[in-house]
């Protein structure tokens, strides 16, 4: 295959690089996708198009089972904070979990899928963003995003998103829906909390930044891995 004749693999993350390792691939790198904070603030400063409650909860991606859409409203739910939610895509259970908040008693706004700018400029204005995912994520854009905006985060600890936040530093991981509510429960109501996530995940997304990583790729392309 093209992978076994290629002279590097590259890898985003130590989890999708375990599983290259299992195929017994050669050449594998660990470099994550980068993300330029510098750029990402200066859009997120700007006026939202979107209409926003003043303050909200936030959803972004597909409406799908592997991405946690099951567990969206019961984490909601299990975190009794009394906000709206905000989900930024669509997908197949869409109707289901807007059924689910209306049961519920949860506010949703759904305005579906929303350009890049939206979506960095909802996630500077969150209280807090729920990730939900179940699937093993390689290295989630929407939480790179999300840590160099200083957005708190609640997230489920699949795939590489442990390396990308280090719990109660970066943001709050969880096993299952009902940890994931008491970790969105948390930061919604405690304002020392969020004010440490943000800063936490600031610092953190200095790791991915260009200044970071981009000479470890050149490396990599000159054939000096560092």
């Amino acid at each position: 295959s093209a992978l076994r004749r290629a002279n590097a693999i590259v890898a985003v993350s130590e989890a999708v690089a375990a599983e290259l390792r299992e195929a017994a691939l050669p050449s594998i790198h660990v470099l994550p996708n980068i993300v330029d904070g510098a750029e990402v603030n200066r859009i997120a400063e700007e006026t939202a198009r979107l209409p926003l409650p003043d303050r909200f909860v936030l959803f972004v991606g597909k409406l799908e089972a592997n991405k946690g859409a099951r567990d969206l409203i019961p984490a909601m739910a299990h975190a009794k904070t009394a906000l709206p939610l905000v989900v930024l895509g669509s997908g197949s259970w869409q109707s289901a979990v807007r059924e689910q908040a209306a049961k519920q008693g949860i506010e949703v706004h759904m305005p579906g899928w929303s350009e890049r700018d939206d979506v960095l400029r909802a996630m500077k204005r969150a209280t807090a963003l729920i990730f939900p995912s179940t699937w093993p994520e390689p290295l989630s854009r929407v939480l790179l995003e999300a840590l160099a905006l200083g957005t708190p985060i609640a997230a489920m600890d699949t795939g590489g998103t442990s390396e990308l936040i280090e719990d109660d530093v970066s943001g709050l991981l969880a096993s299952d829906a009902e940890q994931l509510g008491d970790a969105l429960g948390r930061i919604v109501h405690d304002a020392a909390l969020r004010l440490r996530l943000k800063e936490g995940a600031a610092l953190r997304a200095r790791s991915f930044s260009p200044a970071a990583l981009v000479p470890r790729y050149e490396a990599l392309y000159r054939g000096d891995p560092r």
